[in-house]
Parts: structure tokens; C-alpha cells; sequence
């Protein structure tokens, strides 16, 4: 159950990138969805026995999640940027 929601939202997360090829086309609202997706399915590794055993895919899955602040800070930036040019 969590494999297949985390690869849909790493597939939401490849579409958002291939589709916008700039960052004025990226959709900030969009990535804060695929953060609070990642962070759920995050969130479901840390309960039951098996919490210890997914550490490895915890790690990824924050991994995701940081790169996805990152994109998102830096459309950010550019968006503010472009506005004050305008």
C-alpha cells in the first residue's frame, strides 16, 4: 500500500519537472500537495515493527521532500524576482 502511493507521488513529482522545462512554469501549490503526500507516506513507515526496517526509504523519502523545498524556494525567488521587473 505505501509502495504504490509513493510512487505515485514521486510520478506526480516527475511529471511537475518534466512538464515546466523553466521555473515560472512550476506550480508552488502543486509541490506543497506532493510535499504533504510524501510526509504521510513518510509518516506511515514510522508506526508498526517495521519502523527500524525502513529507515533507508525514510531517508530517501526526506531526500524527496528536501529536493522539493529546494525547487520550490527557488520558483519562489524567481516569481518575486520577475514581479519586481515588471
Amino acid at each position: 500500500m505505501e509502495n504504490i502511493v509513493l510512487y505515485s507521488a514521486l510520478s506526480d513529482v516527475e511529471n511537475i519537472l518534466c512538464e515546466s522545462n523553466h521555473l515560472d512554469e512550476i506550480d508552488v501549490e502543486e509541490i506543497d500537495k506532493l510535499i504533504i503526500d510524501l510526509q504521510s507516506v513518510k509518516d506511515k513507515f514510522r508506526k508498526g515493527k517495521g519502523k527500524d526496517y525502513y529507515r533507508k526509504e525514510k531517508a530517501k523519502i526526506q531526500g524527496a521532500i528536501s529536493s522539493l523545498r529546494f525547487i520550490k524556494r527557488k520558483a519562489q525567488r524567481r516569481k518575486e524576482k520577475l514581479s519586481e521587473h515588471s
